[in-house]
């Protein structure tokens, strides 16, 4: 029940379907509702609970679903501490993505220590260690409330830490380095991948978020040889769930933003002859 627009909030009665090992809803409308009853699935492998207006913490038995292997509570108004008995489910859970919620409290050490892939940016945490920006193996992108002796890409709004002196900004998505009408935009090659943060020099950062379906494997970045010029539009970075850049340290003042699309994926048997239109949304702050 993914996209379909369907009116919460989700009945307790779900949880008689005892056999279920997938559970993917999202996008529900209504009003605000609590975290459904689940406990009693246990042989629920994938849960995926995004954008269903849940407005409560995140209960205690999660730690007792031992087949998890992927959670994704995202886009919720979740609240509370994220529970220590999910640590006890660690070893099994492949991704974890509770990105823009309103979770509190510390970062428990067992998820920065951890090898999976979890996704905790746009909450209110208000505790943790000393953390570089350059070397997160948790997405924690602007995850914290609290700014004081925090590092800049963990705070709010994410705020220069010198001076703004930037006053232009080019990148090539998922590409090379190169220039086009006098203008000298960034390679951006790194991988990226489901729980993913990068910065460079802090004049420009991006955030990944997401797993694909059925295919969790599946490349990050696309590139597509072909003779269209200018060159920019041979590439593109992939997200199945989210994908932000920041301009950083821009000085301030109006900016012209342009931003430039091609279809560059193509299946097996299709041409270009057989596209129709494409819609997204896009955001920009």
């Amino acid at each position: 029940m993914q996209g379909t627009s369907m009116e919460g909030p989700i009945p307790s009665t779900i949880s008689l379907l005892r056999n279920l090992t997938e559970l993917r809803i999202s996008d529900l409308s209504g009003s605000s509702s609590s975290f459904p009853d689940l406990q009693d699935l246990n042989l629920l492998k994938i849960l995926i609970l995004r954008n269903c207006l849940i407005s409560d913490e995140i209960p205690s038995y999660i730690g007792d679903l031992t087949s998890l292997k992927t959670l994704d509570l995202s886009f919720n108004k979740i609240t509370g501490q994220i529970p220590q008995t999910m640590q006890s489910i660690t070893k099994n859970l492949d991704f974890v993505f509770f990105t823009n919620n309103s979770l509190t409290g510390e970062v428990p050490d067992w998820i920065m220590n951890t090898q999976n892939k979890f996704d905790l940016s746009y909450n209110n945490f208000t505790r943790s260690s000393q953390l570089s920006c350059s070397s997160l193996s948790v997405n924690l992108v602007s995850s914290y409330s609290s700014s004081e002796g925090q590092s800049w890409c963990l705070k709010k709004d994410l705020p220069c830490s010198g001076k703004p002196q930037h006053h232009s900004l080019f990148i090539n998505c998922g590409g090379t380095k190169l220039e086009h009408d006098g203008n000298e935009y960034e390679e951006d090659l790194t991988d990226g991948g489901a729980a993913h943060f990068v910065s460079s020099a802090e004049k420009w950062a991006y955030s990944s978020t997401g797993v694909y379906m059925g295919k969790s494997d599946a490349p990050y970045r696309a590139t597509f040889a072909n003779e269209t010029k200018p060159q920019f539009y041979q590439s593109a970075r992939l997200s199945p769930l989210s994908l932000k850049y920041y301009g950083l340290c821009l000085r301030e003042g109006s900016y012209k933003v342009q931003l430039h699309f091609a279809e560059i994926m193509y299946s097996d048997n299709q041409t270009f002859t057989s596209l129709g239109r494409r819609i997204f949304d896009v955001s920009i702050q």
